[in-house]
């Protein structure tokens, strides 16, 4: 009657202390057919089911996210109203831009900021290609890129195996497009597309330090037209900043809003386990940050 995908996150801020965490990305899908009272039943059971396992695993909180690229909530079917608050989670509404990708290309086009054409017409004439990965070996490439611009940026990067998983059980099977952009043969930046029904969803990317400024503009309007020529009907980037006034998140909201997407509701949900600990591992992760940021690693 319902599936939700969930996994286990331990995550370490010293040698001598970490929290683990619940996460939920899909939130819980139900059959289409269940009348109110049996969809609250089943809501009902999944919290019920929730807390069982939190308190079996010791975890600090349980985090669900739900994207609006989910089938049932795209374009005008948006619920208002965050959907997981039926699960009796504390709401952590967020946004995200989608693009409507219905419009013509050259609709498209025009919806992208001044700034943005310009970024793309730039790369364009300096030579860089876009393609896509066709191979393990590009993966491995794509990890080391990655790599770099995590470090660079202060945060933490994923495993090798987190893409390998990328590369064996979305890309190769068709539910993801890695896009690579290269000039002279080398790597600059690349882009991971995960994509399902119609709907698209910007998953990973990097960028080599020191790229033309453009480069990663010319990567995501490829990757808008791809999407484009083949049918699909939206595309989300991922999660929007719009009151940022500085630092990463305004570069990263700015970069986003300059597609012409539309501001929509990214919904979000967590259930407090150990407040006290939680807390803890919170100012632990914010010094740490802090000190690397400091001792510029």
């Amino acid at each position: 009657m319902a599936i939700v995908p969930l996994h286990l996150v331990e995550g370490g801020y010293s040698k001598l202390f970490s929290v683990k965490v619940l996460d939920s990305f899909g939130g819980v899908a139900c059959l289409n057919d269940l009348g109110s009272k049996q969809k609250k039943k089943v809501l009902d059971f999944v919290r019920e089911q929730f807390i069982n396992l939190a308190l079996q695993c010791k975890v600090v909180q349980i985090d669900l996210r739900l994207t609006p690229m989910a089938p049932a909530y795209r374009g005008e079917q948006c619920p208002k109203v965050n959907p997981l608050l039926h699960l009796g989670v504390e709401n952590r509404l967020t946004q995200t831009y989608v693009i409507d990708l219905q419009y013509s290309k050259e609709e498209l086009w025009d919806r992208l900021l001044g700034y943005c054409r310009t970024h793309i017409r730039k790369a364009e004439k300096e030579g860089f290609v876009i393609r896509e990965a066709d191979s393990f070996a590009d993966v491995e490439k794509y990890y080391g890129l990655h790599l770099e611009t995590y470090y660079r940026t202060g945060v933490e990067p994923h495993p090798f195996k987190y893409f390998e998983h990328i590369w064996r059980s979305f890309t190769i099977k068709g539910y993801s497009k890695i896009f690579l952009a290269e000039r002279d043969g080398e790597l600059v930046a690349a882009d991971n597309e995960a994509f399902y029904k119609k709907g698209v969803v910007g998953w990973t990317a990097a960028g080599k330090s020191g790229a033309t400024k453009g480069i990663n503009n010319l990567l995501h309007w490829h990757a808008i037209r791809y999407f484009k020529e083949r049918g699909f009907e939206w595309y989300e980037s991922g999660e929007a900043f719009p009151a940022a006034r500085g630092g990463k998140n305004k570069g990263l909201n700015d970069f986003k809003k300059s597609f012409g997407g539309e501001l929509y509701p990214y919904y979000r949900g967590e259930i407090v386990m150990r407040p006290v600990l939680l807390e803890t591992a919170n100012w632990l992760k914010t010094l740490r940050q802090s000190l690397d940021f400091k001792s510029g690693n």
